[in-house]
């Protein structure tokens, strides 16, 4: 870990962070560092959105790293206080947790989507312009 960004005012991403004395900022890989996850892993939970509140483009607070992986163990019922993490080394309960954060995303996503195509389907099969695409993919996809 290359550790917290050391000035009291230092600038992240054209923004200026202040650093408050006894908080810890840390990049985007050391905070995959500091929780056990992989660093692409994170960023993709980060992504959409569902993972920990970030400062800046590219800075995150320790106490919110540790406030994420609190919320994230207990959403599973495991208390965060008995875990006892080793710190900079692979975490497979939080790795396992979001990746069924990140399965949750994706089914939802997905299901949004179905539901767009279903009710744009719905809305061209009343229109001339669904016969013209019926008959175009049957002739396109007909075999001579």
């Amino acid at each position: 870990m290359s550790g917290p960004l050391s000035s009291p005012e230092q600038s992240v991403s054209g923004e200026k962070v202040f650093v408050f004395p006894g908080r810890r900022v840390v990049s985007s890989r050391d905070a995959a560092a500091y929780l056990g996850l992989p660093e692409k892993r994170f960023r993709w939970i980060c992504r959409v959105r569902s993972g920990p509140p970030g400062i800046g483009a590219d800075s995150y607070r320790i106490e919110d790293l540790d406030a994420w992986r609190g919320i994230m163990l207990l959403r599973t019922g495991i208390d965060d206080r008995g875990a006892g993490h080793l710190r900079d080394a692979p975490d497979p309960v939080l790795d396992l947790v979001v990746r069924e954060e990140l399965r949750r995303i994706r089914v939802s996503a997905l299901g949004q989507i179905a539901i767009i195509c279903g009710l744009v389907i719905i809305a061209l099969s009343h229109t001339p312009a669904w016969r013209l695409l019926r008959q175009a993919l049957s002739a396109h996809f007909s075999t001579p």
